[in-house]
């Protein structure tokens, strides 16, 4: 089960696709505030978010549901792969950072190097 944060309509319907294809089941939220609405109800395997959005960012997000108590793994995703926006979001307790657009490969690869984590 994994939770897509994103605000593109057209991004998280291809995420979406994308996850599903991969055998996850997926729920979508538009923005920050929207996942945490979702997540009083829900504990996925897995968050991936956008880092930037509206109302509340990926940062934000990140840093929230760690302060919640959420242990699993969180993925960024982000166009801006260079700079401080990964390390930002690595310090705010996401586990990885992903490039967009997301591909198959990317997300496999991902999901991978975490379960090796562990």
């Amino acid at each position: 089960q994994i939770l897509l944060v994103e605000d593109s309509a057209t991004l998280r319907k291809l995420g979406c696709g994308m996850l599903e294809r991969l055998g996850a089941t997926v729920q979508e939220a538009q923005d920050g505030a929207q996942a945490l609405t979702i997540m009083q109800n829900y504990y996925p395997d897995l968050v991936l978010t956008d880092i930037m959005m509206p109302n509340i960012n990926g940062y934000q997000l990140t840093a929230a549901l760690r302060n919640q108590g959420y242990t699993r793994p969180i993925i960024g995703v982000t166009g801006a792969t260079v700079g401080m926006e990964a390390t930002r979001l690595l310090d705010a307790g996401a586990d990885k950072v992903l490039a967009k657009p997301l591909t198959k490969e990317g997300i496999e690869q991902a999901l991978r190097s975490l379960t090796e984590k562990s």
